[in-house]
């Protein structure tokens, strides 16, 4: 369903119409012609912005591969090609820069980032550090948030680059985050930082992201239940992040899967838990908990990490296992390792972080998704 309100969306979803304007913008480096388009998520805030963003493949000398996307804003009296206008002329941070252009046909700036890593930044991030132990061509893609972030995998570990002024804030939490926690718990905290680049860099962690196995399961929430009890008076505060995260991402849902209205209008009308507030990691996922052979566990990205409630990063967790048995068995094992604990608003963060998880669904558009965005809402149903 495409949201009537924002102009030009309907078209800027064509990958043959996108495909033509990208060969436009690559006409800045001769010789490039498109040759595949494929659409990869759209997001929007009803009635005021859309961000599509396609996988676009060239060809010229070689073949390669860009991102892209398309971002349309809406607005009456040429107030929307102002502000696009605008952005259009304001530079990207320096480790992401693109390839921009307007497209009037949408009122659409295109940004277009390499896919691969030739990405900017990374030749000046390594040189002069031989310690790290990488040449840039050892360099792979390891996750892409267009215009947003990039991660590149390097032997040594990760490089990230930040939107402007995201390194050193980065760098400073993962310093605070050290020094709480102490060697109780094992937090993957940047322990470089170029700010010149805005970028840092983690070393690799052992272990692999947790599985939904018993042991995995039990000893991540040991270490949760470690992490949760440290206090950090100075942390950002997050207690409000999880209901923020919902409300976004269920005016998207809504516009997109109309059914799935009522009980997104049920979760959120829950007020918010009360509890105690302690270190959270703020973006807990199976990906982000890492699992070594001896049961050791590492948290990785840090980025969101604050002071909440301790049960939004259970919730987070239980939301993103799919096996029942398993967010049984984390419920069980966390509460035996954190407890006593009351589990009275539970439900309400389910219910949260379970809007946040749908979206997830709804912006990829795979097959079965709607299936996939009622069946993660309904989960807060099922936690007694």
């Amino acid at each position: 369903m495409i949201d009537p309100a924002i102009p030009g969306l309907e078209r800027a979803l064509d990958r043959d119409y996108v495909g033509a304007c990208v060969e436009r913008v690559l006409g800045l480096e001769s010789g490039w012609t498109v040759i595949g388009c494929e659409f990869e998520k759209v997001r929007y805030r009803r009635g005021q912005r859309a961000l599509v963003q396609f996988r676009v493949t060239g060809r010229g000398e070689e073949e390669r591969q860009w991102l892209v996307a398309g971002s349309l804003h809406s607005g009456k009296d040429g107030r929307g090609v102002a502000a696009k206008l605008a952005r259009l002329a304001i530079a990207p941070a320096p480790g992401l820069r693109s390839m921009q252009g307007f497209d009037p046909g949408t009122e659409m700036v295109l940004s277009v980032f390499p896919a691969d890593r030739g990405l900017p930044g990374l030749v000046e991030f390594a040189k002069g550090r031989r310690v790290l132990g990488f040449r840039p061509e050892e360099a792979s893609v390891a996750r892409y948030r267009i215009g947003l972030s990039a991660t590149l995998e390097v032997p040594a570990g990760f490089l990230k680059f930040h939107p402007s002024g995201g390194a050193r804030r980065s760098h400073s939490v993962g310093l605070d985050l050290s020094r709480i926690a102490g060697v109780d718990v094992r937090l993957a905290t940047p322990d470089r930082l170029d700010a010149t680049v805005e970028a840092t860099f983690v070393r690799r962690s052992p272990g692999t992201p947790l599985d939904q196995s018993g042991r995995a399961i039990e000893a991540a929430a040991g270490a949760l239940a470690v992490l949760h009890r440290a206090r950090w008076d100075v942390g950002v505060p997050r207690r409000e992040r999880p209901r923020r995260r919902a409300h976004r991402a269920a005016s998207w849902i809504r516009t997109v899967l109309p059914p799935a209205s009522g009980l997104l209008a049920e979760i959120m009308s829950r007020p918010d838990p009360p509890g105690p507030s302690s270190v959270v990691h703020g973006d807990l996922k199976p990906e982000h908990v890492l699992v070594a052979p001896d049961g050791s566990v590492t948290f990785i990205d840090l980025d969101s990490a604050g002071v909440g409630r301790p049960l939004s990063d259970i919730a987070s967790l239980y939301t993103r296992i799919e096996d029942e048995g398993a967010r049984a068995a984390l419920i069980e094992s966390y509460d035996r390792s954190a407890g006593p604990v009351d589990w009275s608003g539970f439900a309400t963060e389910v219910g949260l972080a379970s809007v946040s998880w749908a979206l997830f669904h709804a912006q990829r558009r795979r097959g079965g998704w709607q299936d996939a965005v009622l069946s993660t809402l309904e989960l807060s149903r099922q936690v007694s």
